[in-house]
């Protein structure tokens, strides 16, 4: 939430569902994963996009970071399926940055919470939670492992 300059209204900046993760490992780069807008810059780091061999990944995501050698050697094939099969299972758009030892999560997963309070037995909102913490378990024993790889 933030606050509108001329009458200080909270406005919503963002709903959905936000989640920081603590690596075991550090990357030497900044890795930004943006869910394809149709624009070809980055605007949240200055790095390059970085294409992969997934036409299907191409389409949904963008991919940025300094150095594509580094990025590809994270982003490898299983990795981009896991991401493909999560958007597939959940329908939930996202989008990832990692950065030093850290991952931020950001899934437009709408007002998940405020639904549950409205309507406790909702299968389908406990679901798309699970979906989401499943996929934020796996995606974080992958990376680990890569970036241990990669010291």
């Amino acid at each position: 939430m933030y606050e509108n300059s001329k009458d200080l209204t909270p406005i919503a900046g963002f709903y959905g569902t936000f989640a920081y993760i603590t690596l075991d490992w550090k990357i030497k780069d900044r890795i930004d994963l943006k869910f394809d807008t149709g624009e070809d810059e980055c605007k949240y780091a200055d790095n390059t996009k970085i294409l992969t061999d997934s036409v299907e990944f191409e389409k949904k995501f963008d991919l940025y970071c300094k150095d594509r050698n580094f990025a590809l050697c994270i982003f490898t094939i299983d990795l981009i399926e896991e991401i493909l099969y999560f958007l597939k299972e959940s329908e939930i758009d996202f989008e990832m940055t990692i950065t030093g030892n850290e991952i931020y999560f950001r899934f437009f997963s709408r007002e998940i919470l405020r639904t549950l309070n409205k309507y406790p037995s909702d299968k389908i909102t406990l679901y798309q939670y699970y979906l989401i913490l499943k996929f934020i378990k796996e995606i974080t024993i992958k990376l680990n492992n890569k970036i241990k790889e990669l010291e």
